[in-house]
């Protein structure tokens, strides 16, 4: 069977209310499937030199994300000026699941443990207790956990962890996205 995959980003807001950049590379691509739209995101945020996750925590960050089927690829991107190393991870996620146009089983690895434990180990938890943690304290970066958990339970998604900058094909090129849209900002 051979069907179309739209894939578009909606406009995706960040904690002041105002529309992040996203740009697309691949707008639509045909595939053979039949339940599976993606079989891979692979999401990655901006890493520094010093490994810290952006140049200033907070300051000015970046995150990518390949999407996979086959031999068919998608590439997003954005960056913000002032931001977090944890934003721009979520954002990579958020980004990546917004782009699928229709319900999809995908695979999707990531090199954060603080995006692929909280969503599916903690939200539960912090959705049941009013956006608490355990500690009773408010949830860091509530706003994009709550888009995160909206558009993740359109998909059946298998979160994976991969240690990052170890040489993963994927990984690695969502971390060059990344750079690319930091790089992007700081130009202009």
């Amino acid at each position: 069977i051979t069907q179309t995959c739209e894939l578009e980003v909606d406009p995706i807001m960040n904690d002041k209310g105002e529309p992040l950049q996203v740009e697309q590379t691949i707008n639509v691509f045909k595939y053979d499937a039949v339940k599976q739209c993606i079989d891979t995101i692979l999401t990655e945020n901006v890493q520094d030199d010093n490994g810290l996750g952006l140049l200033g925590n907070p300051g000015l960050g970046g995150w990518g994300a390949v999407l996979r089927f086959g031999t068919h690829e998608k590439e997003l991107k954005g960056s913000e000026s002032e931001t977090t190393n944890n934003r721009m991870e979520l954002m990579a996620a958020i980004s990546a699941l917004t782009a699928l146009s229709e319900p999809c089983s995908v695979v999707l690895t990531t090199d954060s443990t603080y995006v692929k434990d909280g969503i599916t180990k903690w939200i539960r938890n912090w959705k049941a207790n009013g956006w608490r943690t355990a500690a009773k304290k408010p949830v860091k970066n509530k706003d994009l956990w709550q888009q995160l958990d909206v558009q993740w339970l359109h998909h059946t998604v298998d979160w994976r962890w991969v240690k990052g900058h170890t040489g993963h094909e994927g990984n690695e090129r969502a971390d060059a996205l990344a750079n690319l849209a930091m790089d992007e900002v700081e130009r202009d």
